[in-house]
């Protein structure tokens, strides 16, 4: 508990990784293919972030917490934004495709299993969302500015995903797997660079978090894509673009690489983000 109370942000990411990899590698090895252990291991962000929470600010910081994913009144383009946003980037990037003479990809609408894909989405994704943006990059600001924050979760993001991913120890001999987890390590690190400022902008509405989440990944599940001419496609070139606008957001925006005030934890979960 001591340990919990004297590096917060340590012990999160330490049981973070710790939970999730030992279900996913459990997985892995006995062969099990368990919805529930799936979406519980999609939850040990959020779980290892009220652990934390609770042995250092109690329950109060406990509810400041889970507070920030009813934050639901912000400017309603912050809802277009993360709603649209990823979506369009990953649309003009197959349009772009095609005009280079790249072939097409194939939309297949969901009908009326679409609300369904969206609901599991959205589940999934704050269960992340209330460790990776809810915890984490609140406490790893009030130590260095946005940029690198992001930088940090967006890197252990993506290294967090690999037992989910690498279900089969053959795929470590096969070089087009870490081709594979570059072009997702530049997914993760873009993006959270770009969660990073809607999050600040917004008041911290974990939200927001999650429905842009949802949003780097959906439409892929609705479009049949076309074979990546040497291993570049529709889905790397969203991640170019992708990062093209987190770099011109850290540009543009000043407030992206200043340092943020020094403030300990509880404050920082109720007004660390009043930023607009």
């Amino acid at each position: 508990m001591k340990l919990l109370k004297q590096h917060p942000i340590i012990a999160f990411f330490v049981l973070a990784f710790a939970l999730a990899w030992s279900i996913r590698i459990g997985m892995n090895i006995a062969s099990i293919d368990a919805a529930p252990l799936k979406l519980l291991a999609e939850f040990v962000p959020a779980i290892a972030a009220l652990i934390v929470t609770a042995a250092v600010n109690g329950k109060a910081g406990v509810r400041t917490l889970l507070g920030r994913v009813r934050k639901f009144r912000v400017n309603p383009w912050w809802y277009v934004l993360v709603l649209i946003g990823p979506a369009a980037l990953q649309l003009v990037s197959i349009g772009a495709f095609v005009l280079v003479g790249g072939p097409g990809g194939q939309f297949q609408f969901p009908g009326l299993v679409l609300p369904i894909i969206l609901t599991i989405g959205i589940i999934l994704s704050v269960g992340e969302e209330i460790g990776w943006r809810g915890f984490a990059l609140p406490h790893l600001q009030s130590r260095s500015n946005p940029v690198v924050a992001s930088l940090i979760i967006g890197v252990l993001w993506a290294f967090w995903h690999v037992p989910g991913d690498i279900t089969n120890l053959s795929l470590l001999t096969l070089p087009s797997t870490y081709i594979a987890f570059l072009w997702f390590l530049g997914l993760t690190v873009s993006g959270s660079v770009l969660m990073t400022w809607v999050y600040n902008r917004t008041g911290g509405s974990l939200l927001l978090m999650t429905l842009f989440h949802m949003g780097l990944t959906v439409l892929w599940q609705f479009v049949t894509l076309p074979q990546a001419v040497g291993q570049f496609g529709p889905a790397e070139l969203s991640v170019v673009l992708m990062g093209i606008v987190a770099v011109m957001v850290v540009v543009l925006d000043a407030r992206m690489r200043t340092t943020q005030e020094q403030i300990s934890p509880v404050p920082l979960l109720e007004a660390q983000v009043s930023i607009r």
